[in-house]
């Protein structure tokens, strides 16, 4: 009750057309909502946040596609597949022009953002020849062999975040039509933006020793990443139990940021 009165005494003291609440439109398309407030503070200055995030959804499918094979792994049956994110953005506004919220306007930013995916499904894993005749009756996963099709069944989780912190500078315009409306375009910001990728792998119903295999693993990885835009000189590190194989990877790199939104001004 305390905070309610508090935020109703502040909102009395805010001075009409002073404050503006928007829309943001370019990420409606990926069923991701974007809502911002700027607060002018003198005929030059305004500062404000955006806040967005993803309606929960499925991954999408330029980051992951069941279709597409790997070798050895047949995709039996999809049972999760989510994707969530969270976006954070404070700004603050110089205009040059001295007529605040309205005209050609450079800012600068933080950003704050981030993404998490979660998969589960039932695959099934053919054994080469070779590897069949390998196989030791030893190994933990020996007596789950479906020694006529020479395959294991097994339920594979994989969790992965994505945490991205950037600072820079931006470059727009905003329109107000008549005393209500706004139009804001960010035509161009530019910032250092950096990142960091990580990702669980466990099998539920099938005992792995995943320690046995993270230097493997991170070797693996480290190959599959060299020459990839941004990633410069980063590396891939591996930590593994019984349980389950966890991978991150830190890197860096200029970020780019556009938008367009519309307002209800106050």
């Amino acid at each position: 009750m305390m905070t309610l009165l508090l935020l109703v005494s502040s909102l009395s003291t805010v001075k009409a057309q002073d404050n503006v609440v928007k829309l943001h439109l370019e990420g409606l398309a990926f069923k991701q909502l974007n809502f911002s407030y700027e607060r002018v503070l003198s005929d030059k200055l305004s500062a404000g946040a955006k806040i967005g995030f993803f309606i929960p959804g499925k991954i999408p499918g330029l980051v992951y596609t069941p279709e597409i094979p790997v070798d050895g792994y047949v995709a039996n049956e999809l049972l999760k597949n989510r994707f969530t994110g969270v976006s954070i953005v404070p700004e603050i506004r110089f205009y040059p022009g001295g007529k605040a919220p309205k005209g050609f306007y450079l800012g600068a930013y933080i950003r704050y953002n981030t993404y998490k995916l979660g998969l589960s499904q039932t695959e099934s894993y053919k054994l080469s020849d070779q590897e069949y005749q390998d196989l030791s009756p030893t190994e933990d996963y020996y007596s789950l062999v479906d020694h006529t099709n020479k395959s294991i069944d097994a339920t594979l989780d994989l969790e992965v975040k994505l945490r991205q912190f950037g600072l820079g500078g931006q470059i727009g315009v905003q329109w107000c039509i008549g005393d209500k409306v706004t139009i804001d375009w960010g035509i161009i910001g530019i910032g250092y933006d950096f990142y960091k990728i990580s990702g669980k792998v466990s099998a539920v119903d099938i005992p792995v020793d995943y320690a046995k295999y993270s230097a493997e693993a991170e070797e693996t990885f480290n190959k599959d990443i060299e020459g990839l835009p941004f990633i410069g000189n980063s590396k891939v590190t591996v930590e593994a139990d019984k349980e389950s194989v966890t991978a991150s990877l830190p890197f860096s790199s200029i970020g780019v940021r556009s938008f367009l939104s519309i307002g209800f001004r106050f």
